[in-house]
């Protein structure tokens, strides 16, 4: 090649650790620490617990005037909605706090089942599955359209997608949601190389 267009091009950095022991294969992936995410959940969260701290002195000033004696105002029902709407937030965003700090998912396979893990702190979405079930380990693909972008922003607050996926029952599973495609079908040709039953079987 000539010409000033001539530079070296780096694969992008490994999100995965891989380790073996004891027959279980174990695949790590952590969520990328995304440090602006971090500062305008935290400050988000902040503003979220003070507003919500007025409300509930609002709650207990309504409260002690049914004790004295006195009528509800008429605000006090949207109170009461706003209130389950604040703990809701809060719930949403203390978590996904919790997942750009130190969140990650675990991929465990052996002899006697796989296992999908998705943590962040103490909390854990786990799933277990028979490894004779699991097959059609692939890298998921799908085309950007409207319903995708849709499915995209369910996937990442529940933490439902990734690009590693396999069919267990008819349905299809996925994790690896910070990877990208190269680093997804080089783990899937690693753990195909372990667990070649898990490759997708090929049309008669």
């Amino acid at each position: 090649m000539t010409g000033g267009d001539n530079h070296t091009v780096r694969p992008a950095k490994a999100r995965a650790t891989v380790s073996e022991e004891g027959g279980e294969l174990r695949i790590v992936m952590q969520v990328p620490r995304n440090w602006p995410l971090f500062a305008f959940l935290t400050f988000w969260l902040v503003l979220w617990i003070c507003g919500g701290l007025f409300a509930l002195l609002a709650l207990f000033t309504v409260l002690a005037t049914l004790v004295a004696g006195g009528g509800l105002p008429p605000w006090s029902g949207f109170l009461l909605i706003w209130l389950v709407g604040w703990a809701a937030g809060l719930a949403l965003g203390a978590y996904e706090w919790v997942r750009v700090v130190g969140g990650r998912e675990v991929l465990l396979i052996s002899g006697a089942g796989l296992v999908m893990r998705r943590e962040a702190s103490r909390y854990a979405q786990q799933k277990r599955f028979a490894l004779g079930e699991v097959h059609d380990l692939a890298v998921y693909q799908d085309s950007w359209t409207f319903s995708r972008l849709v499915r995209f922003g369910a996937e990442y607050w529940f933490w439902t997608g990734g690009r590693l996926a396999f069919e267990h029952g008819g349905k299809i599973y996925r994790i690896g949601t910070y990877i990208g495609e190269a680093e997804a079908k080089h783990l899937i040709s690693l753990i195909l190389q372990r667990f070649p039953s898990l490759a997708p079987k090929e049309p008669s």
